[in-house]
């Protein structure tokens, strides 16, 4: 080896994981998707169905056309905690109803 030569640098090769939190498209992709999904399901469960399904559908809508995958996502995630919300009210409806009628019929015994 010539004293002159130059060293040569290693090449850098990234072993990271993360993915881009944007594709050339301008979708969300990988954990800021997951945020989203995540934001929007906790909004729904906490607030179904005055706030949180109200919130995933106007979302939806202002995503169609820019965003389709993030969109629909939104509107995947807002449907299922809307039925998840009904069948737990219809739940404690059922409850609430048989407990009155439990103790309406126990009083007259």
């Amino acid at each position: 080896m010539d004293a002159r030569e130059p060293i040569s640098q290693p090449e850098v090769v990234s072993t990271s994981t993360q993915q881009p939190v944007k594709s050339a498209t301008g979708e969300l992709t990988g954990g800021a998707q997951a945020a989203i999904g995540t934001g929007i399901g906790v909004t729904n469960v906490c607030c179904s169905p005055c706030c949180g399904t109200p919130v995933g559908l106007i979302l939806y809508f202002l995503w169609q056309k820019d965003k389709p995958v993030t969109a629909k996502k939104v509107l995947t995630v807002t449907l299922i905690t809307l039925g998840v919300g009904i069948v737990l009210g219809v739940i404690g409806f059922m409850l609430g109803f048989m407990s009155s009628f439990i103790e309406a019929v126990t009083e007259n015994m």
